[in-house]
């Protein structure tokens, strides 16, 4: 009988050791396993283009349960993020927020001009969540080109005047041929021409400064016009 009453000491003894455990917190909290961040584009839904130099609104969402991940994005030709040598960083390291709406804008200037892929990169150290915006962005080179020379056919008529064809050689001379109704001045009235019917042709070649090498014209009564003009290594 000794031996039983002791026995039932213990137990009684533990369970009331293990209901004190219990409030003053004395059980093992198990930590919560982490949660996969994720991130969608809000804007860029169509393809945008821009000159180098001006700025691009991005807005995207972001989220992590732990609160823990941040968002990087990135310009890429190819849309693969594995090959960086034609991707461009955008903004890296952003912390994320919570599912709200996030707003960045991207300066252009610098950026080679090309089309490209936006993408987004959201990561907690153990999970990773990316996002591509549906549309791309090209950005539009607007290097000045300096201008060589200025050149004109014109015509009085109300009908006017069509370039149909141009073809260039290899001195960097060129011609050009179309069709005109009434009448065709060729550079600056160095030559001028009026139409037999109502519309006829013309074929003007110009030398490599612009300057006008000869001209000509043909047609008969009804409608003529040029549609093609093709060159020979021989220059003809």
């Amino acid at each position: 009988m000794k031996h039983v009453w002791f026995g039932a000491l213990v137990v009684s003894l533990s369970l009331i050791i293990a209901a004190c455990d219990c409030r003053l917190g004395g059980v093992p909290q198990v930590a919560a396993d982490n949660q996969s961040p994720t991130v969608e584009f809000v804007s860029l839904d169509e393809d945008l283009s821009v000159r180098v130099g001006m700025a691009v609104t991005i807005s995207y969402i972001d989220d992590d349960p732990d609160g823990v991940a941040t968002t990087s994005l990135f310009a890429d030709r190819d849309g693969d993020l594995t090959t960086p040598d034609d991707q461009v960083v955008i903004a890296s390291g952003r912390p994320q927020q919570d599912g709200q709406t996030q707003v960045l804008t991207w300066n252009t200037e610098g950026v080679a001009a090309a089309p490209y892929t936006i993408i987004a990169v959201t990561t907690d150290g153990e999970f990773t969540a990316t996002a591509t915006a549906l549309g791309t962005v090209e950005i539009i080179c607007d290097t000045p080109v300096d201008l060589a020379y200025v050149t004109g056919i014109a015509s009085a008529s109300m009908d006017g005047i069509n370039g149909n064809a141009i073809g260039s050689f290899a001195d960097g001379s060129f011609v050009a041929a179309g069709g005109f109704n009434g009448s065709v001045s060729i550079a600056d009235s160095q030559e001028v021409f009026t139409s037999a019917g109502n519309q006829d042709i013309y074929v003007a070649r110009y030398n490599a400064d612009g300057s006008l090498r000869w001209a000509l014209s043909a047609g008969g009564s009804a409608d003529d016009t040029a549609r093609g003009v093709a060159t020979f290594p021989d220059g003809s």
